[in-house]
């Protein structure tokens, strides 16, 4: 009877692991960021056994998140609807702190104000980490439960294991892009510099002639 909740922590731990490996196989086969994006909050759901997971991500023109993807996501949070980013709110909270946040109950929470539609829709606890692009918090990956108390150090390394592999794989993404749109723009001046050189070789044979009648105005004639 004293071991079994050392057991239950392996078993639990392997099952995280085991999302883990699907989600790391994904990112490498995947080459549609949204694809991956829709499929990360739905597996920290089933992971983790909860009712909410959302992936925001910091909007490059405006100071607000934008809701990316997400499963349980309430009337307020449909993908694509901006989010305020303030501390005073739970995302803008977690995005300052850069680093793991867990709410153990909304219902005692001091350090922001929690939305009223939360305990409305029944959402007690909730987890947050940040997502890194070379050093620079991008985004949050958040679950929430009905449960008080429901995330420990276990459920914050599993879902650091997603954010990392959901960053990395946006990383690329980009960096793939950024090289394509680079390899293109190359190709185009190569383009146009074997054009420019053709007109120039054109231009040059032109004035030599021109230079040629210049000096001699009978040739001139005679070509008429």
């Amino acid at each position: 009877v004293s071991e079994y909740p050392r057991v239950k922590q392996a078993l639990l731990r392997g099952r995280y692991s085991e999302y883990v490996a699907r989600m790391g196989r994904m990112a490498v086969d995947t080459r549609d960021p949204q694809l991956l994006l829709s499929q990360v909050p739905a597996m920290a759901a089933e992971a983790l056994e909860v009712h909410t997971a959302v992936v925001l991500l910091l909007d490059a023109y405006h100071p607000e998140f934008r809701v990316a993807a997400g499963v349980g996501l309430l009337p307020e949070e449909a993908v694509g609807q901006r989010v305020p980013n303030q501390t005073t709110l739970p995302a803008g909270f977690a995005l300052a702190q850069g680093a793991p946040v867990i709410v153990d109950d909304f219902r005692k929470e001091t350090r922001f104000s929690v939305p009223p539609r939360f305990l409305v829709a029944g959402l007690i606890s909730a987890m947050a980490v940040p997502l890194f692009d070379r050093g620079r918090t991008v985004g949050l990956l958040t679950v929430r439960a009905t449960q008080a108390k429901r995330f420990g150090p276990d459920e914050v390394h599993f879902m650091e294991s997603l954010s990392n592999l959901l960053a990395a794989t946006l990383q690329r993404v980009q960096t793939e892009e950024t090289l394509n749109h680079s390899q293109r723009l190359e190709s185009v001046g190569q383009l146009t510099g074997g054009i420019a050189l053709d007109f120039n070789n054109l231009l040059t044979i032109i004035q030599g002639n021109l230079q040629v009648l210049e000096e001699n105005p009978a040739l001139a004639q005679d070509a008429f």
